[in-house]
């Protein structure tokens, strides 16, 4: 069973916990993997979905890539919805997504949130929101082949 954001603070004393810093492994793992499963299970079969970790400025980040599942070339970046987004946080501070790669028309805002949890939550709402235009995008893309 996947443990939720308060379950890992609650395992551990830490006072960065109580900043809301994710630097614990588990933390990464936890957001990394309900990133993927979640935005996957939204997206379906049409959609690649790919969460990774990595360390910027001595602090993990977690970024999830999404792009439609046949782009041009098999170059991701030519997918019609291809996006990077980052959960990035600094100490003392709400968790945050962010990105400069979601095209304009799917309406992208950074996702500010008091917790982890909270934040996917919010990006998976997106994403159900946005979807439709996103099959719109690579169908239109497919069309003109």
């Amino acid at each position: 069973t996947m443990k939720t954001y308060k379950q890992l603070i609650s395992e551990d004393s830490e006072s960065s916990w109580e900043k809301n810093t994710f630097n614990s492994k588990d933390l990464v793992e936890h957001i990394t993997k309900r990133l993927w499963v979640e935005v996957g299970t939204v997206l379906g079969d049409d959609f690649v979905v790919q969460a990774r970790t990595m360390k910027l400025g001595g602090s993990p980040s977690v970024f999830l890539t999404v792009y439609g599942k046949d782009p041009v070339n098999r170059i991701m970046q030519n997918s019609p919805c291809w996006m990077s987004i980052g959960m990035h946080q600094i100490e003392d501070s709400p968790v945050s997504f962010q990105s400069d790669t979601v095209r304009k028309e799917l309406g992208f805002r950074k996702i500010t949130a008091k917790t982890p949890d909270e934040a996917i939550t919010k990006l998976v709402a997106w994403f159900k929101k946005v979807k439709p235009d996103m099959v719109r995008l690579e169908q239109e893309k497919k069309n003109k082949k």
